[in-house]
Formats: C-alpha cells, sequence, structure tokens
C-alpha cells in the first residue's frame, strides 16, 4: 500500500478497533449523505471520487481476512527506525544535570483520565445502538436485501421478508462488478448492485 494512501478508518470515521456493526453504521451513514436526494443533485465528481473510497473502505473493512491484512500493513507502515541525529558528535559538550529527586505520583494526570474515560463510556453508550437489521431507507448499501423490479432494477426490502439478494457492494455506473455476483441498476439511480442472490446466500445480511 502507497505511503500517502488515504486510511480505510479515517475515510469512515471510525476507531481502527471499531467492530463490525460500528464500521457498517458508519458506512451506511457516509453513503446516505451521498444521495441525491440529501445533496439535491446528482453525485458526480468528487462526490462520486468520495462514494468509491468509501465502497473501497467498506470492502477491505468488513471482510475478516481483507481487514486483518490491511491492519497488518498499517503497523509496518507506521514503525520506522530510529536514527541518531547527525549533527551530533562526540565532540561536543555534554550537559551535567543533578540527579533527580524522588518521584511524584501523578494524582491529577491519574484522576483526569479516569474522568475522561467515565465520559467516553457515557457518551459510548448513548451513540452505539445494539447491531439488528438494517431499516429500509430505499438507499442501496453493501448488506441491503433486495428484489429484483422489471429492467434488471434492484428494490431494497427487509431482510425479514421474501428477497431475491442481498448487495454485495454499490459501484459507479463505468465499474464492473467482481466475479461471482450479479449486476442489477440501483431504482435510486446510485449506480450498479453487485448482488448475491439468494439462493447462494448461507443467511441473509442485514
Amino acid at each position: 500500500m502507497p505511503r500517502n494512501s488515504p486510511d480505510h478508518y479515517e475515510i469512515l470515521g471510525v476507531d481502527s478497533r471499531a467492530d463490525l456493526a460500528e464500521i457498517r453504521a458508519a458506512y451506511r451513514r457516509l453513503a446516505r449523505h451521498l444521495h441525491p436526494d440529501t445533496r439535491g443533485s446528482a453525485a458526480s465528481g468528487p462526490e462520486s471520487e468520495a462514494m468509491s473510497r468509501i465502497n473501497e473502505a467498506w470492502r477491505v473493512l468488513s471482510d475478516p481476512a481483507r481487514r486483518r491484512a490491511y491492519d497488518e500493513t498499517l503497523m509496518l507502515r507506521s514503525s520506522r527506525p530510529v536514527t541518531a541525529s547527525a549533527t551530533t558528535t562526540a565532540a561536543e559538550p555534554v550537559a551535567m544535570t543533578p540527579p533527580p529527586g524522588p518521584a511524584r505520583f501523578p494524582w491529577r494526570f491519574v484522576l483526569g483520565l479516569v474522568a475522561v474515560g467515565s465520559i467516553g463510556v457515557i457518551v459510548l453508550s448513548v451513540l452505539v445502538q445494539p447491531s439488528g437489521p438494517a431499516p429500509v431507507d430505499n438507499l442501496l448499501v453493501a448488506g441491503s436485501c433486495v428484489v429484483v423490479e422489471p429492467g434488471e432494477l434492484a428494490r431494497e426490502v427487509s431482510c425479514d421478508q421474501t428477497h431475491d439478494a442481498v448487495v454485495e457492494a454499490l459501484i459507479p455506473f463505468d465499474s464492473r462488478c467482481p466475479f461471482g455476483t450479479v449486476t442489477l441498476r440501483d431504482r435510486q439511480g446510485m449506480g450498479l448492485a453487485c448482488v448475491i442472490p439468494v439462493a447462494t446466500t448461507p443467511t441473509a445480511r442485514g
């Protein structure tokens, strides 16, 4: 991965320790933000590029194997060897400092960390909702359950009811769906829906 390539966690706005439910919620929130019904016009230019980055981040982070490999790449990229400064020489005088006194325990710092941690737990308990079937909002994202309408159009339905396929990814019109998926058109005009028929899907994903 190039050194300056975007961080998938930063693109979705989640922590690198986030679970799949948090990542999926962030992905759906960003996908809704870029929807033409929200922005008032069809997504194009920077919006289309942003959607492509969001889709790629979801494709990597939603798959356990891809995410593990990506995390290992991030660790390798962040580790750098520590080298001595080129300006430091043996001839430079070393400043003599008096021996330090007894170390003082940082009570204020520890209490501050406890307070910040407590606030963080409260905020997360309010914001994080239990994972479950995603509501039907007619915005196709990875994991949406759909039925096929005339004209090869994909319409989102609840995964609790009868459906024809599950969306694997939503891509621009000028792209191709990956091998093993079926290409449908998003009923809302957001792009192409790469779906997996229910007959080949072990369980319906919400």
